[in-house]
């Protein structure tokens, strides 16, 4: 008789191990992946939920790493001459934020290049607008210098020396108001606006840039002015003009352009 009843207490517990079995799903992994292609239990929520692998490969996506990454989309070198023949050289290239996590720029550096390679000028302190850039925002490196001993008629190249690492801090605009672009008497470009501060601190380091595009959205000039120290909450006018830019263009080859206020940010 205790033999009988041995057997059936052994049974019964072989069915309930069988069942814990079935029913039970190891959770030590954290990545939500499994080696087979069968849907399997999700115990995290207690509803039993189950989760098909695409959903999975879904999940594991959100865990990729952030890159840090961009792109130099264009890289324009324009020659002038002013008043007294000095040859200028103004430079353009535009960088593309092709990661996925905000990019902060430093100033660059142009090196100036002749049609066989050789470096004929170095420039340093070439400024970015804007410093931060969101994935997918661009920004502008312009600088515009003179070219000892330059020839108005050669072929230059400009390469660029960028420096670009994670963001820590944050993307911070200000709102531009009542703006308009227009030509004057001499032919220049000229802009003017109002700027508020809509951040919590008083800004007394920020910038107002104009970026202006011609048909085929290539970058041919940039304006920028410093307007004066904002409270919070308070506005401003402003003025720029292209009069300091040898390489004068034309207000018809305007097609569009942006207008882009931030503020003075620097990341150690």
């Amino acid at each position: 008789m205790k033999r009988k009843l041995y057997r059936i207490l052994s049974l019964a517990l072989a069915v309930l191990i069988s069942a814990c079995i079935v029913g039970c799903v190891d959770t030590s992994t954290t990545n939500g992946t499994t080696d087979n292609s069968q849907a399997t239990t999700d115990s995290t929520n207690g509803n039993n939920q189950l989760t098909t692998d695409s959903q999975q490969t879904t999940e594991d996506k959100t865990t990729v790493k952030e890159k840090t990454e961009y792109e130099v989309i264009s890289n324009t070198c324009k020659l002038g001459v002013n008043s007294i023949g000095t040859v200028w050289i103004e430079g353009i290239v535009v960088v593309e934020n092709t990661g996925t996590t905000n990019l902060y720029l430093k100033s660059g550096k142009f090196d100036i290049e002749d049609s066989e390679g050789h470096l004929v000028a170095t420039e340093d302190y070439i400024s970015v607008y804007p410093t931060v850039i969101a994935p997918g925002e661009k920004a502008i490196y312009y600088g515009s210098f003179s070219l000892d001993n330059g020839d108005v008629n050669a072929e230059y190249k400009i390469v660029p020396n960028i420096s670009a690492d994670k963001a820590k801090v944050p993307i911070e605009r200000l709102a531009v108001s009542d703006f308009s672009i227009s030509e004057d008497k001499y032919g220049y470009i000229k802009a003017i606006g109002r700027v508020e501060n809509t951040t919590e601190e008083e800004q007394s380091l920020y910038t107002v840039a104009t970026i202006m595009y011609d048909a085929n959205e290539n970058v041919i000039g940039v304006m920028y002015t410093y307007p004066d120290k904002l409270a919070p909450g308070a506005k401003t006018s402003f003025e720029m003009s292209n009069m300091v830019n040898y390489n004068k263009i034309s207000f018809s080859d305007i097609a569009r352009y942006e207008v882009i206020a931030y503020t003075y940010q620097l990341q150690f």
